[in-house]
């Protein structure tokens, strides 16, 4: 399966919320990262159909999607960010009237709910108001409505927004385990998230696309080039005017720990630290 994006754009009057983006999709974890305004929640729209696009297409294994659109919302599953039933409904209740609106048969809503609410670890709360339920039970039971028919593709915005520690481990790795048969589109701010599951990384900044590819690809870009220093706070604002910083940790002592980016041990005491996803984040936005 592969869902490619080909020259999408689109604009909101005087505003470039996409230019010219490329991508193809094949099954995995796709992180989309960008900050506000980068285009992500542009992008999902135009994905999942709610959207068009001002020039561009998008293409199902070959097929433009435009030329089969009840088939291609049939093979997306979409959650929301800050998902809400948006009525006073049980989680079964629930679940039915989204097979309903799928068009699921009476007989296969039965055995897809059974799944979902075994996969998601739901049963409990079967007869559970929706929006009664904790944040994170909450967001699992708008994954089991994007799951229902078994699409191929699943964009899922801020799925772990908001959620305690133990909560966005355990979305994760369902996450995790259903990208290894779907497509699965993941849009959030936390970057731990996207480091931990995703297998490829999409970087957007105000609608253009920066950069795209694994991991380890990226963070081969500045591996050797992460290091941290201790200084005194004073010294804080004189080092970030000639260093690309990532991040700033006070101590006690009136010391910083700063972690930056160079070619190379350019101050004395500095320490080689191993990259991470939001090392490579930060530094290719500032670097655009």
């Amino acid at each position: 399966m592969e869902l490619e994006v080909k020259h999408i754009s689109k604009r909101y009057k005087d505003i470039r919320a996409l230019h010219n983006i490329d991508l193809v999709f094949t099954p995995g974890v796709w992180g989309l990262l960008g900050a506000n305004g980068a285009g992500k929640s542009t992008l999902m729209e135009i994905l999942i159909g709610n959207k068009t696009p001002a020039s561009g297409a998008i293409f199902l294994d070959g097929r433009p999607v435009k030329k089969f659109n009840e088939e291609y919302r049939a093979s997306i599953g979409y959650l929301p960010q800050n998902f809400s039933s948006g009525a006073k409904i049980t989680v079964k209740d629930y679940l039915e009237y989204i097979a309903a609106l799928k068009g699921i048969s009476r007989s296969q809503t039965k055995k897809r709910i059974r799944y979902v609410m075994e996969l998601l670890e739901l049963k409990k709360y079967s007869h559970k108001y929706v929006d009664k339920l904790s944040g994170g039970t909450r967001q699992r039971v708008g994954v089991a409505q994007a799951l229902l028919n078994d699409p191929p593709i699943l964009v899922l915005d801020e799925p772990t927004s908001g959620l305690d520690p133990k909560e966005r481990i355990r979305l994760r790795s369902i996450i995790s385990k259903m990208g290894k048969e779907k497509i699965v589109i993941l849009s959030t701010h936390i970057v731990s998230d996207i480091e931990s599951i995703a297998n490829k990384n999409i970087i957007l900044k105000r609608g253009r696309l920066l950069d795209v590819g694994s991991t380890e690809d990226l963070l081969n870009t500045i591996s050797g080039k992460v290091w941290e220093i201790t200084i005194p706070i004073e010294q804080t604002e004189a080092f970030e005017k000639t260093h690309t910083v990532i991040n700033i940790r006070t101590m006690e002592r009136n010391a910083a720990v700063i972690r930056f980016i160079s070619e190379g041990p350019d101050v004395a005491d500095a320490r080689i630290q191993k990259p991470k996803l939001e090392d490579y984040y930060l530094w290719i936005l500032k670097q655009n």
